[in-house]
């Protein structure tokens, strides 16, 4: 099991979840495997719905960190994922006319049960995978995305070989 030094702590990886049975939409048609879209290196996954009131205050930071990675070529390691059963348009419509995200790129869960894979209890959360998918970090809640140490620690876990 590999170690991740996150927020000054090491945390060894907790374990490999099953991603096989979960997929995701583009809002485009177009349906990608969870280990597809994940492809390979390390990965953070935010996941979130339009009913959750802490998800909708967080995500304007999410786009935030999101323009951040863009701007230091990490940002493809970073994926949103919308949980709700709303049809795509009806998510999308949310986050970009409701709170004025053009920018974001959110994917939806199509097929299976994100919160059991990463034994979740609830949203939003953000985990950490590692290079074996292994879980190296769970936040249950909201994340600091827009603190310039917590930044730094995506930007520095995401160039690292795990």
């Amino acid at each position: 099991m590999s170690a991740v030094l996150l927020g000054g702590t090491a945390r060894s990886a907790e374990r490999v979840p099953d991603l096989t049975g979960l997929a995701v939409a583009d809002g485009r048609g177009r349906i990608v495997s969870f280990p597809d879209l994940l492809g390979e290196g390390p990965a953070i996954v935010h996941l979130w719905a339009t009913w959750c009131g802490p998800c909708r205050d967080e995500l304007p930071a999410v786009a935030r960190c999101a323009a951040f990675l863009a701007e230091r070529n990490r940002r493809d390691r970073l994926f949103v994922v919308s949980v709700d059963d709303l049809p795509f348009e009806r998510v999308r419509n949310f986050y970009v006319n409701g709170l004025g995200l053009e920018s974001l790129q959110s994917w939806q869960l199509v097929h299976g049960n994100a919160a059991m894979a990463f034994r979740l209890l609830g949203y939003p959360a953000t985990v950490f995978l590692g290079d074996d998918r292994a879980l190296e970090r769970t936040i249950r809640g909201s994340a600091a995305w827009d603190d310039p140490g917590f930044r730094e620690e995506i930007v520095q876990y995401l160039a690292a070989e795990q």
